[in-house]
Formats: C-alpha cells, structure tokens, sequence
C-alpha cells in the first residue's frame, strides 16, 4: 500500500507542496500543485516522472531510489511493468515515465535504471 506520510507547503497560495509518498520501505518526495491531499491517503494512481532520460536495461533485480543532490532529483532502478504505458514499479510504488523514454529493446518485466529530475503528484 502506497500512502503520503508528509506534506510540506512550498507556496500556501499556489497550492505548491512537497509531498512524502511511502510504501512503507521506499521514500519518494513529490512535488504537488494544486496539493490538495492530506496526510496516509492511500495512492491507486501512478506517480510522475518529469525529466527521466537515459533510461537503461539494469541487470539487478533489486528495486531501490538515490536521491540526488538536486532537490527532488533521483537515481531510480525498478522493474518495467507496462511498457505500453510507460510504468515503471520501484518496491510498491509505480511510476509512470515519459511519453517515449523508454527504448525498444527493453522489454516488460525486465529492469531498468534512470535518472529523473523531479516527481509529481496530483
């Protein structure tokens, strides 16, 4: 089950949030506008990749994150679990990449790494 755990308001007036999205072992900040979620909401949908690039075939069938030193930049190395719709699962959180970001000979269910400039949640 993947829940928000933390909501940090970057701007009250434009509704623009960090947002802690958890399964319970993994930890993603999100950013959020308009954020109108509250604290252990239960997350069906995706969360999304803006900026990945280079994804790659990781030969490791361990799913983890790095963050990086940009403030909501990631390392992310999952399992592709719908190619057709670009998702991407990293423990039990799903991540939806870009449109066309992931190359043809990666296949589902085979696992990837990239790097992703920030998550968004809405």
């Amino acid at each position: 089950m993947v829940t928000i755990s933390k909501i940090t308001m970057i701007s009250e007036s434009s509704l623009e949030a960090e947002v802690l999205v958890t399964d319970g072992f993994i930890e993603l900040v999100c950013f959020s506008q308009p954020c109108d979620f509250v604290v252990n909401k239960i997350l069906t949908e995706p969360v999304y990749c803006f900026n990945n690039k280079n994804v790659v075939r990781f030969l490791s069938e361990k799913c983890h994150i790095e963050k990086l030193k940009e403030s909501l930049a990631y390392n992310i190395f999952g399992k592709l679990i719908d190619k057709k719709n670009y998702l991407v699962k990293v423990g039990e959180i799903v991540l939806q990449l870009e449109e066309d970001s992931i190359p043809k000979d990666i296949l589902e269910n085979e696992y990837v790494s990239f790097y992703c400039q920030r998550i968004d949640i809405y």
